[in-house]
């Protein structure tokens, strides 16, 4: 053996602040709150079982008495910050945006924000709404895909449609049985 030895961690110790997936979710209810003008906003609940923890993010519609919507819920074990398993219905292959995922080299990767590169991500192929998060960088990725995704879209237009719908007199042309 060399009597001197490299550094064999490679990026398993990052060079900068690591995120915890709350604050993740909590720097998003900010833009949602703004970009649907404060008709909506999001709630993230976290329930502790006995060997879990579960992280859900509901959309939430306060004229409408508080209907929401559950984008995702998260679960790692109670000790544990990562891995993640994020289970959403953001996460199935006919609901993500095509222009979110690229085949480079018959590898399925997926675009994180519309400004970046396109990235591999760890997950579970063909996707079934279930993903592995390893770190924060690989949570916010998914994240991403999960919020832009049809999914998400047809959520949140139906909540404003249903909150623009508020108060209106009913259509007599229309018969509603």
């Amino acid at each position: 053996m060399p009597e001197k030895l490299d550094d064999l961690w490679g990026d398993s110790i990052p060079q900068r602040e690591v995120l915890d997936p709350i604050n993740i979710l909590t720097k998003q209810i900010g833009p949602l709150e703004t970009r649907s003008k404060g008709e909506l906003t999001a709630q993230i609940t976290v329930t502790d079982a006995e060997n879990t923890k579960t992280i859900q993010f509901d959309i939430v519609a306060k004229k409408l008495g508080g209907r929401r919507v559950t984008l995702l819920q998260a679960s790692s074990k109670k000790a544990d910050i990562y891995p993640l398993k994020i289970i959403s219905d953001g996460l199935q292959a006919d609901l993500i945006p095509e222009n979110s995922i690229q085949y480079i080299h018959g590898i399925r990767k997926f675009n994180a924000s519309i400004t970046e590169e396109p990235k591999e991500i760890k997950i579970k192929t063909p996707l079934d709404g279930v993903a592995i998060a390893h770190d924060d960088t690989n949570f916010a990725e998914l994240i991403g895909i999960i919020l832009r995704s049809n999914y998400t879209r047809s959520a949140i237009q139906s909540l404003l449609a249903s909150i623009a719908n508020l108060g209106k007199e009913k259509n007599p042309a229309v018969v509603y049985i």
